[in-house]
């Protein structure tokens, strides 16, 4: 063991593997997956161990903060090693040359260790990231095998809902989130998923995790976060989830957030935030989706909020009508009166389902288009050659690549030099996305590499 370093040793549990028991198989799932992934493994494990940064204010950190933290991570924890030891009666992962920083230390042995609720997330990482689902399944239906195995989907009935937003907020914006957390979840009991990150993914749970206790509710609800390898490291999982979903990418971490809730709700957010709107759009308008009852509120703590930008870009990309479909905007909206509008409205939904078969996820949101170059000039904003359905999804993957370009991957566009892929479409369309992207830019919610947008248009 290196000077600084800590030795660790996780049990492995069968309830958090999501499995009957850990035998023999379930040993060999795990090291095999080690064996052939240990970057994504020791990845994984470095982001639950290493505890959230402190900034100033809760959630205030850039993107280039986020971009810088991810890889101090990857340096930080290079050495450390994962290995299954023991039997079936005494299995665990253990870990070697272990960074001592982030570990709680013992101040009668000297030894070092972690919460259990660190336990736990890396027990659940390994389920969903080790063990094998069964093959020959669509993939709503692979969702569902994940969602089931992790016992999510056999709850007693109660309303839960989906918040999107940003790892990026400013103190005001959390405190926002935070007090609407608490309101909805007091009023209404409602159980949060959230992206599992900083920011708005981490504030509806500071407010709700109070609010339960005020309602006398000690074990019916969780804080769930859903994961993907792409992003786990950067977006670590805050401190409030005791449920904890790593996917295999965004497009089924997309399906798991509307099929395993009732209602959804977004916030302050960047690119990411507006990807994961158009997602919803795109599923939602799509066939016989357009009948289920699926309320999607948006809310910005006023109309200077990167919401009310959300809004019009939407209803001017598509018809304002077709937007009321879809979003219900609030601006300014005080806390406790969004929780008994949404008491209103939950009159109508069905919580006794935990699970949305009823919604048809079409072949075009099952898996994500990888990013490059080529990807980005093959996309056409032309409404003529799309329905709203498609033409979202459209949008959604230019969405997608700028998150992947800029948080997961950056040394592809390092790559192409000072050169841009051509955005082709009607002009009014792409002037569109252009003026959200420069928006986003200016505000520091989305970062540009080299100072310039990850496209070029006909015109500049």
């Amino acid at each position: 063991m290196r000077t600084g370093t800590s030795d660790l040793s996780i049990p492995l549990s069968a309830t958090e593997l999501g499995v009957e028991g850990v035998d023999r198989s379930i040993l060999e799932q795990i090291s095999r997956s080690i064996a052939l992934h240990p970057a994504r493994l020791r990845n994984t494990v470095a982001s639950i161990l290493e505890r959230e940064p402190i900034p100033d204010f809760k959630g205030e950190r850039s993107e280039i903060d986020i971009e810088e933290d991810h890889k101090l991570l990857r340096q930080n924890f290079h050495d450390m090693a994962l290995q299954v030891i023991g039997d079936e009666k005494l299995p665990s992962l253990h870990l070697s040359n272990v960074p001592s920083a982030p570990l709680i230390p013992d101040p009668t042995t000297g030894k070092r260790f972690i919460s259990p609720l660190r336990e736990k997330q890396i027990n659940q990482a390994l389920r969903d990231l080790c063990l094998e689902i069964g093959n020959g399944k669509s993939v709503p239906e692979q969702v569902k095998a994940i969602l089931e195995r992790g016992h999510i989907l056999d709850r007693n009935p109660r309303p839960r809902t989906f918040v999107w937003g940003g790892h990026r907020t400013q103190p005001l914006v959390y405190k926002y989130s935070k007090t609407l957390g608490y309101w909805d979840a007091v009023v209404n009991q409602t159980e949060f998923t959230t992206g599992s990150g900083p920011g708005i993914m981490k504030a509806p749970f500071s407010g709700s995790i109070p609010a339960y206790l005020d309602r006398g509710i000690t074990h019916e609800r969780n804080a769930i976060g859903f994961s993907e390898p792409g992003i786990i490291t950067a977006e670590r999982p805050n401190a409030r989830i005791d449920e904890l979903f790593i996917f295999p990418d965004i497009s089924k971490r997309i399906i798991a957030f509307i099929a395993a809730n009732h209602r959804g709700r977004i916030e302050e957010g960047g690119v990411g935030t507006g990807q994961e709107m158009l997602s919803f759009l795109s599923i939602m308008s799509h066939g016989n989706n357009k009948k289920i009852e699926y309320p999607c509120d948006a809310l910005g703590i006023s109309t200077k909020s990167i919401v009310h930008q959300y809004k019009k870009f939407l209803e001017a990309f598509f018809k304002r009508d077709e937007i009321k479909k879809y979003f219900k905007f609030h601006f300014g909206k005080a806390p406790d009166k969004f929780a008994e509008y949404v008491a209103r409205s939950n009159k109508s939904l069905d919580f006794s389902k935990l699970y949305h078969d009823d919604i048809d996820f079409p072949e075009h949101v099952w898996y994500p288009t990888p990013a490059s170059f080529d990807a980005i000039e093959q996309l056409n904003f032309s409404p003529e050659n799309h329905n709203i359905s498609t033409l979202a999804k459209e949008i959604e993957k230019l969405f997608n690549f700028y998150v992947e370009l800029t948080v997961v991957a950056p040394e592809q566009v390092d790559s192409w030099g000072k050169d841009r892929p051509l955005l082709k479409g009607e002009r009014t369309k792409v002037r569109l996305i252009t003026n959200l992207i420069d928006r986003m830019i200016a505000e520091k919610r989305l970062f540009a590499p080299q100072g310039q947008r990850l496209f070029r248009t006909g015109w500049e």
